[in-house]
């Protein structure tokens, strides 16, 4: 059973009772939630290839490259899990609103997009979560609610953590090849 969403009940009995703004609410939702499904999907890209060139390249048995690869097939579950997920926050913002602009951030994701993705996440080294640290930053600014405002600062935190855990974890390392 699935968690009921204004859209289901329809545009026009909602601006009949009053409660139009719950689809503004609900397309915030599922733009939000299209756009952490693309976060994760770009972390699991990059896991793993981060699995491929640490691990699966340089095993030295049958065991190892085995282990690695069962490893490999749970990062690939997760990535057809946010996509999947992405699809149906995509499909939903569409649904809702038919002549909404998608061609930028919300695009339809293809299997070479995923190819592709993969191969640009080499030599990053953190700067996706330098990209959310200020994303975030941006979000404290614009904050008019206390709450919203400390959330935000504490997202920038973690997200500032994840950037110099990445440089440390990357220092003096080649990222070549996937």
């Amino acid at each position: 059973m699935g968690i009921w969403m204004p859209s289901s009940i329809g545009a026009a009995k909602l601006t009949e009772l009053c409660l139009h703004d719950l689809l503004k609410e609900e397309r915030e939702l599922r733009i939000e939630q299209a756009s952490d499904c693309l976060d994760q999907l770009r972390i699991d890209l990059g896991n793993k290839a981060m699995l491929y060139r640490q691990n699966f390249r340089t095993a030295n048995s049958t065991r190892e490259g085995t282990r690695t690869k069962k490893e490999i097939q749970k990062v690939v579950v997760r990535v057809n899990k946010h996509v999947s997920s992405y699809q149906r926050a995509r499909q939903a913002i569409l649904r809702q609103d038919p002549d909404a602009n998608m061609a930028g951030k919300h695009q339809e994701v293809w299997p070479e997009d995923l190819v592709n993705q993969l191969a640009q996440s080499k030599g990053k080294k953190g700067q996706w979560f330098e990209h959310h640290k200020q994303m975030w930053e941006e979000r404290a600014l614009q904050s008019t609610e206390p709450g919203k405002e400390a959330y935000a600062k504490k997202q920038m935190g973690l997200w500032s953590d994840f950037a110099s855990k990445a440089r440390l974890m990357f220092h003096g390392k080649q990222m070549d090849g996937i």
